[in-house]
C-alpha cells in the first residue's frame, strides 16, 4: 500500500507540473504514515513493527509486505480482534487464511468481547488450531501479559514482532519496550 501510495505521489505531482527532481529528492525525506509498518523497537536483534492492520484483506497485505522487507526472518504476528469485522466469526476463514504466511500468531483479547454472544463471538481457539494443523504456531489470549510471556519463550535473534491492532492493544506497546528481551 504504502508503495502505491508514492507511485499514486509521483504521479499526481507531475500531472500537476512538478520538478521531476524535487519530487526524486523529496522523496527519501518523507518518514511514512504513523502505525503503518512502523518500526516501534528493537531489543536483542528482535525488531516490533506496529500496523494498523483490522480486516481480514489488511492482515494478509501488512502480512505479506512484512516478508517482503524482512524476507529471510522468522515473523510473528500479535494480533488484536478488535473492529466489527474482526471481534465475530463472520468473516473468521478469512482471517484465518490471512496469518498463512506468518511463522507464529498470538490472537489477544477480543475487544468488547463480552457484549458479543459466546456463539457469534471470534472463536479464536478454532483459529489457532487451524493455523497450527497448517504449520503456523496458533495461540491465543485473553490478556496481554501472557501473550508477552509467551513472546518471551519464542521470540529470539532476528525475529521480527508485527502487532497488528486498531487500538492500544492492552497497553502492549509500552509494556514491549519497558521489557528487557
Amino acid at each position: 500500500h504504502n508503495l502505491q501510495n508514492v507511485l499514486a505521489s509521483v504521479a499526481v505531482a507531475g500531472i500537476l507540473g512538478a520538478d521531476p527532481e524535487i519530487v526524486r529528492d523529496g522523496l527519501p525525506q518523507f518518514r511514512g504514515v504513523r502505525r503503518r509498518m512502523e518500526v516501534f523497537h528493537e531489543a536483542e536483534g528482535i525488531t516490533f513493527v506496529d500496523d494498523f492492520a483490522h480486516h481480514p484483506t489488511a492482515i494478509h497485505e501488512t502480512i505479506a509486505a512484512a516478508r517482503m522487507r524482512w524476507p529471510n526472518r522468522r515473523l510473528i504476528v500479535l494480533f488484536e480482534p478488535r473492529s466489527n469485522t474482526t471481534v465475530t466469526n463472520r468473516f473468521r476463514d478469512d482471517i484465518c487464511a490471512a496469518f498463512g504466511q506468518a511463522d507464529e500468531v498470538w490472537l489477544g483479547p477480543i475487544h468488547r468481547g463480552d457484549i458479543i454472544p459466546p456463539e457469534e463471538r471470534l472463536d479464536r481457539e478454532w483459529i489457532a488450531r487451524s493455523l497450527s494443523a497448517k504449520g503456523v504456531a496458533g495461540h491465543y489470549a485473553d490478556d496481554v501479559e501472557t501473550i508477552l510471556q509467551g513472546l518471551r519463550v519464542t521470540a529470539r535473534d532476528g525475529d521480527v514482532v508485527l502487532i497488528l491492532s486498531n487500538g492500544a492493544f492492552g497497553g502492549i506497546y509500552a509494556r514491549i519496550r519497558e521489557r528487557s528481551w
